[in-house]
């Protein structure tokens, strides 16, 4: 009888009119359509292995099939039902690809709230209750400890302060093992810190840290999820980072970010004064800053933290466990994709360093090399010189000692001795520390219901305390967020960011019209250019002028304006006008 009810309803579906049942027992169903008057019906009783059709009237004397495209006997959970087979993992979930099939296949528009149910289902289906998806959490951190020796992973509770209340979720910070040791033995100190939104039923803020190889791609290092990004949790996740990510008794890091919210105010926190001065600040650009003692190479952006973000993007929508499950499975196959690449290159340095050496080589055979000592050169060109030591790997140009690698002028120099060029190469650029790098590979896990139980009290990890904002999430960043700023421009004080209407600034220097400028064949000045120019002479920051003074003034200077008024107005009465 069930089978025979959904083959009902699917053929309901695809004539696009809507029914309503006349008699529904477990023996016996009977449906009829939901228009007055209409003839269509049909109707089953179940036999022992079978349903046999008594009645059955196809033919329809209503227009409710002609009525529109959308059926609400497609619900949600027939949606998830039907649309199930076509995901078959968790992060390919999407209402986009729901409604598409929806449309394609049964010729119903359904909205996006339908879509979005049916994508909630099919996610609890695949990946657990959310609620759930947190007590898994201490038995999730047991098994990936297990898996990948080395690997650090914590939940951190907060108490809930309403009377009866338990301890509820917080934080979780978790840095794969083999991401640590390649970290600490092979690449440079390096780290690009930034975050990203979940869209889930409980919001949050995913942090991330990842560091950069020898062919310039990343590795991730470390994750974190915390309610929202502020000085406090930053402070957090950078702690937690130095403490477990880093190398002891490091000297330096460079530490590249977009200035996120609280970042700044935290980094000088994160310090310590007796942990080997780990990190110094220098701000660089309004839309990046650098914080660092050592060398920053080539990293000049954040750009690369922003495409491990797009790595990430599935994991946004799913569960906390199942969110992390997503991290190892992704950083599993970026490694392996990369340890393939590395087996496969034969050359003494990875690509990004072979591509560098190339491009400095041409350019170095427009210099002129003169050797000063055994390891000192003069390199000329036709509009400047630089010097060049290969002993310390410097340059005066600064390439050479900011990149790690021979710029052009040290290529040249290169050119006129017998030395090698890979003997100046920074070693994190070799192709044996690139496949050192990626010697370990991220192990997975096994299925959640074989997972080991950590002791009782750790078992109990409760959702957070979260209230969700009314309305749609949105997805995708605005245009305007992406830009560096507002391209408004006062006309007042020429800053960005507002208008003449709320400017608050002290006017622009402008300068007045030369004697040449005034006369019978000079432009005709309206009366905003000249309360402007009187405003910058004057200093005063009210607003607005009166139109007769701008107008008297320009008389009596001899430069040609636009009358405001019509009426009775010339050059002579207008010199005992009085200024007001």
């Amino acid at each position: 009888m069930k089978q025979f009810k959904k083959a009902v309803k699917e053929y309901a579906i695809r004539q696009r009119f809507m029914f309503k049942k006349s008699r529904s027992t477990p023996k016996k169903y009977a449906v009829v359509c939901k228009e007055p008057g209409c003839k269509w019906r049909i109707s089953g009783i179940s036999r022992m292995t079978y349903v046999l059709v008594k009645k059955f009237v196809s033919d329809h004397t209503c227009t409710s099939h002609l009525k529109g495209n959308d059926n609400h006997l497609a619900t949600s959970p027939w949606v998830a039902e039907t649309c199930l087979p076509l995901f078959d993992r968790p992060e390919d979930v999407g209402t986009r690809i729901i409604r598409q099939y929806i449309k394609s296949h049964w010729g119903i528009t359904m909205t996006y709230r339908r879509a979005h149910l049916a994508m909630n289902t099919i996610l609890e289906i695949k990946c657990g209750n959310v609620e759930d998806s947190y007590r898994l959490l201490p038995a999730l951190i047991v098994e990936m400890m297990r898996t990948n020796p080395g690997t650090y992973m914590r939940v951190f509770r907060a108490r809930d302060l309403r009377p009866g209340g338990d301890d509820k979720f917080a934080r979780l910070f978790w840095a794969f093992g083999p991401s640590i040791r390649s970290f600490q033995r092979t690449l440079r100190s390096i780290v690009l810190v930034n975050g990203t939104h979940l869209r889930g039923k409980y919001l949050g803020i995913l942090l991330i840290a990842v560091a950069v190889d020898g062919n310039n791609g990343l590795v991730p290092l470390a994750f974190g999820v915390v309610e929202t990004e502020n000085e406090d949790t930053w402070c957090w996740f950078l702690y937690l980072v130095k403490r477990h990510v880093l190398p002891e008794g490091i000297g330096a890091l460079t530490l590249c970010s977009d200035r996120q919210k609280g970042l700044m105010q935290a980094v000088p926190k994160s310090r310590n004064e007796n942990a080997h001065n780990w990190i110094a600040a220098i701000p660089k650009e309004n839309w990046a800053s650098f914080y660092f003692k050592g060398e920053r190479y080539d990293v000049l952006t954040t750009n690369r933290s922003e495409c491990y973000n797009a790595v990430l993007k599935d994991a946004r929508k799913l569960p906390i466990a199942a969110a992390v499950e997503l991290t190892r499975f992704k950083s599993s196959e970026y490694i392996q994709k990369r340890q393939a690449m590395g087996l496969q290159w034969e050359t003494k340095c990875t690509h990004y360093a072979e591509k560098h050496l190339g491009l400095a080589m041409e350019q170095g055979r427009g210099y002129t090399a003169y050797r000063v000592g055994v390891h000192e050169f003069e390199v000329r060109s036709r509009d400047h010189h630089d010097v060049v030591n290969l002993l310390q790997q410097t340059c005066t140009c600064r390439e050479f000692q900011t990149l790690g690698l021979p710029c052009g002028h040290a290529m040249a120099a290169i050119a006129i001795t017998d030395f090698d060029e890979y003997d100046y190469c920074h070693k994190w650029f070799r192709i044996e520390m690139y496949r050192e790098t990626y010697c370990e590979v991220l192990h997975p896990t096994i299925d959640r219901t074989q997972w080991e139980l950590p002791p009782e009290p750790l078992q109990t990890v409760l959702p957070p305390i979260a209230k969700r904002p009314p309305g749609r999430p949105r997805t995708r960043r605005s245009d305007r967020e992406l830009q560096s700023g507002v391209h408004r421009k006062c006309t007042i004080c020429g800053k960005l960011g507002h208008n003449k209407r709320t400017c608050r600034e002290p006017p622009m220097e402008r300068q007045l019209p030369d004697e040449s400028a005034i006369g019978p064949s000079a432009p005709v000045f309206n009366r905003y250019m000249i309360r402007n120019i009187l405003r910058s002479i004057c200093s005063i920051e009210h607003p607005r002028f009166h139109t007769y003074s701008v107008w008297w003034w320009c008389c009596r200077s001899g430069v040609p304006c636009a009358a405001p008024f019509s009426r009775n107005y010339s050059a002579e009465n207008a010199l005992e006008a009085p200024v007001g």
